[in-house]
């Protein structure tokens, strides 16, 4: 419930990616007004759009870059972005070609996958609760749904569309958080392991934790 509360806040703000509002018009020459399909194609790269279900009803909204703009084997492995908290799959492209890491491990010759978590703004569709009428019940979430829900569903969503048994998975922030909820090994970027020193507003929303070891990393 706390993670969705800071999502839900977020989204008021406008100074995240994820927090765009699809409903207006925006300047299409500007990257940051961008939907991140648009945004991946303006710069040349080929992207599909995904939609996933989750087996408690969200609608999940993934982007993908199955190839770069090199010359690669068409054996390409495939790598799962997470992004992490108060952001979304834009935060992998906004830097653009040679700087975002998206397109950095696509033409490397990784078939790309970036996922957005419920709530964001990609991804704030149920299939029976609206998050207005029902906003309750549809912010209900943490980083244990996230962790035990979320991200198997994306992982089997991802080995069915590729055939593959196997992928890399790479996560920023709450991105490394859920997936330590899901299993124990893992590409970390900036992961969350205490907060006794954090001094950032956020602490007012989860102070409860704030003495306490989120995360329990095991060599």
């Amino acid at each position: 419930m706390i993670v969705a509360l800071i999502i839900y806040m977020t989204l008021q703000l406008p100074l995240f990616s994820s927090s765009v509002n699809f409903s207006e018009p925006q300047d299409k020459f500007k990257d940051s007004a961008l939907l991140v399909p648009d945004l991946i194609q303006k710069h040349g790269y080929p992207c599909e759009n995904h939609t996933v279900v989750t087996p408690d009803g969200y609608i999940l909204k993934m982007h993908r870059i199955p190839y770069g703009k090199k010359s690669f084997s068409e054996k390409r492995s495939v790598t799962y972005l997470q992004h992490g908290m108060l952001a979304s799959s834009a935060d992998w492209v906004l830097p653009g070609p040679r700087k975002g890491f998206a397109y950095i491990l696509a033409d490397f010759g990784y078939n790309v996958l970036m996922s957005n978590v419920r709530g964001t703004g990609y991804s704030r569709k149920h299939t029976y609760l609206d998050p207005e009428r029902h906003s309750l019940e549809f912010w209900d979430f943490s980083w244990h749904e996230m962790g035990v829900i979320h991200i198997p569903t994306m992982i089997d969503h991802i080995i069915n569309k590729t055939n593959e048994n196997k992928l890399f998975y790479i996560g920023h922030l709450q991105g490394a958080t859920v997936f330590y909820v899901m299993c124990s090994a893992m590409f970390s970027l900036a992961p969350i392991a205490s907060l006794k020193h954090m001094i950032s507003p956020l602490l007012l929303v989860v102070a409860e934790f704030r003495t306490g070891i989120l995360i329990s990393i095991t060599y």
